[in-house]
């Protein structure tokens, strides 16, 4: 699975925080894409933090161009932006069975949702994605060996939001030695 091995990659990174632009530029290398663009929009923050949308392009001389276009809600903080980017970016590597392609299936997927960020039985498939895409965007973010680092300097978990650079609930849920393993599971489970 490429988002184990995005995950994988990104978990060895000292330099932080991870640059978004990183995560994106791995993923168009991998040829998932032509390019990926980053684009805001401004809407009161409410259920959608942010989107992910596909296009394919003919070109004049023949052949295709394939773009993504990942929005994310700019009146979030910087915080929740690069968390929802990172969660889109992943979207991005779904397989086409799991990415919604109806406004129907969004509106179905909106009602499903937890809003609290926690995976239950109950959930189609688009929603475990959804809220699994979260916890994977955090695999990317908070590096493995980087928070190794945090918790033997001793440092809190809002000091690790600031050096990450991520919603501070985040932080803390990273900095639980129980993190790991959870993050293992979440892979497992759509392996």
């Amino acid at each position: 699975m490429s988002v184990r091995r995005l995950v994988k990659l990104f978990s060895s990174f000292r330099n932080v925080p991870v640059e978004i632009k990183e995560v994106r530029g791995q993923i168009v290398d991998w040829g998932y894409y032509d390019k990926i663009v980053l684009s805001p929009f401004d809407k009161p923050v409410g259920h959608l933090r942010g989107i992910m949308i596909e296009y394919t392009s003919k070109l004049c001389y023949g052949g295709e161009v394939t773009l993504c276009v990942v929005r994310y809600n700019q009146n979030m903080s910087v915080e929740w932006q690069r968390l929802t980017c990172v969660k889109e970016l992943i979207h991005s590597m779904d397989q086409p069975s799991h990415k919604l392609n109806t406004r129907k299936k969004l509106e179905s997927l909106l009602r499903q949702l937890s809003l609290n960020g926690q995976i239950n039985d109950s959930m189609s498939m688009p929603a475990l994605l959804e809220e699994a895409a979260t916890y994977q965007a955090l695999g990317v973010l908070a590096p493995l060996d980087t928070l190794e680092d945090y918790k033997s300097a001793g440092l809190s978990p809002e000091e690790v939001a600031v050096k990450l650079c991520i919603p501070l609930n985040y932080a803390r849920m990273a900095m639980d030695d129980s993190w790991p393993d959870t993050l293992e599971r979440i892979m497992n489970l759509l392996d």
